[in-house]
C-alpha cells in the first residue's frame, strides 16, 4: 500500500499530456540489461577514476587541461556508440537529438529550467524552515575554458551519462519511478554536494529531469536546462568576486 501510494504521482504525471512529446527517443534502452550494466559500470568508473588516474600518473588536475569533463566522458561516449551500433540505431536517433525545431527545444528547455528551479527552491525553503543550516560554498577557479566546460560540455556529457545511459538502462529492468529515483540519487552524489540544501536541490532537479526526458523523449531540453543552471551559477560566482 505504501509503495502504491508513493508511485501514484509518478503514474499520474506519466499518463498525462505534459510536457509535450518532442521526438522519438527511447525510454527503455534497446540493448540488453547485461550490456547496459557493463556500459554503466565502465562509464562511471571512468568518470570517477580518470581524474585520480591523471593526477596520480601525470600530476594533472582538472584545471590543468582543457575541458576535463569532456575528457572523463570519452569512455562513456564510446560505450554509448558501441551499444547503439549493436542495436542498429544511432545515438542521435535513440535519444531524440535530431529532427526537432529549435524553437520547440528552447521553450521546453526553459520551462524545464523554471520548473526545476521552483521545485528545488521550494525543497530548500522547507529545509531552512526546519532549521537545517546550509554548508560552506565551494569555490572553483573560473576561466574561459572552465566556463565553456561548465556551460557546454558538462551539460551534454552529464545528460548523456545520467539520462541517456543510466536512466534508460535502468528502465530495461525497472519501472519509471525506481529508475527516476536511482538516477536522481546518482546525479546528486556525482556532484559531491556540500550541504543538505545542495543535495536536495540536485536530487529534485534529477527527478524532474528524468521525468521530462521520459515524457519528451528528447534530450535537448535537459541539456538546455542544465546549461542554464550552470550558467546562472557561474554568473553568481563571477558577481560575488
Amino acid at each position: 500500500m505504501v509503495v502504491s501510494t508513493f508511485t501514484k504521482p509518478f503514474q499520474l504525471i506519466r499518463g498525462g499530456s505534459f510536457p509535450r512529446r518532442l521526438a522519438d527517443g527511447v525510454s527503455q534502452a534497446p540493448w540488453s540489461w547485461r550490456s547496459a550494466a557493463v556500459a554503466v559500470a565502465v562509464s562511471f568508473a571512468a568518470v570517477s577514476g580518470m581524474p585520480r588516474l591523471l593526477y596520480a600518473a601525470c600530476g594533472l588536475r582538472g584545471r590543468d587541461y582543457l575541458f576535463p569533463e569532456l575528457v572523463w566522458s570519452i569512455p562513456m561516449f564510446l560505450c554509448l556508440k558501441f551499444l547503439a551500433q549493436q542495436s542498429g540505431v544511432t545515438i542521435e536517433k535513440a535519444f531524440g537529438l535530431t529532427g526537432v525545431r529549435f524553437s520547440q527545444l528552447l521553450r521546453s528547455g526553459i520551462l524545464l529550467f523554471i520548473l526545476e528551479s521552483l521545485l528545488g527552491l521550494l525543497a530548500v525553503t522547507i529545509l531552512i524552515s526546519l532549521r537545517i543550516k546550509p554548508g560552506p560554498r565551494r569555490e572553483v577557479p573560473l576561466s574561459l575554458f572552465f566556463i565553456l566546460d561548465a556551460t557546454v560540455w558538462g551539460p551534454i556529457c552529464e545528460e548523456l551519462l545520467f539520462r541517456a545511459l543510466l536512466y534508460t538502462s535502468l528502465r530495461t529492468r525497472l519501472g519509471v519511478a525506481p529508475s527516476v529515483l536511482i538516477t536522481a540519487v546518482a546525479f546528486a552524489l556525482f556532484h559531491i554536494p556540500t550541504s543538505h540544501h545542495h543535495m536536495t536541490f540536485l536530487f529534485v532537479s534529477g527527478i524532474v529531469s528524468s521525468f521530462w526526458y521520459e515524457r519528451t523523449r528528447c534530450l535537448w531540453p535537459n541539456i538546455i536546462s542544465h546549461s542554464l543552471h550552470n550558467t546562472l551559477l557561474t554568473v553568481l560566482q563571477l558577481s560575488a568576486r
